[in-house]
């Protein structure tokens, strides 16, 4: 019997562009609950990741999220309260 290896390319994009996001808040801060994405509702199944990012004089609070069908980056830009979608590709999974 002969074991093959497959390796499949995802394509990964890099947007920045400025996203539509259902965000809840309480006293552990805020989260994204879902975002629009190319006229589709893309519902967060999970945030695997939350970190801080600088970009000149905005922090930005980053989240890595997965819909089950594709992980992506939102970005939420702390003075104006903008939401961003940095990178999205297809999950793995």
């Amino acid at each position: 019997m002969t074991f093959g290896l497959y390796l499949v390319l995802m394509k990964m994009m890099r947007t920045n562009e400025v996203a539509v996001v259902e965000a809840g808040f309480g006293k552990k801060g805020v989260w994204p609950l879902s975002f629009v994405w190319e006229g589709r509702r893309h519902e967060v199944k999970r945030v695997t990741m939350r970190w801080e990012e600088r970009n000149g004089g905005k922090k930005y609070a980053c989240f890595a999220v997965d819909t089950g069908g594709m992980v992506a980056e939102l970005m939420l830009d702390r003075e104006n309260l903008e939401w961003r979608l940095g990178t999205c590709e297809p999950s793995c999974i």
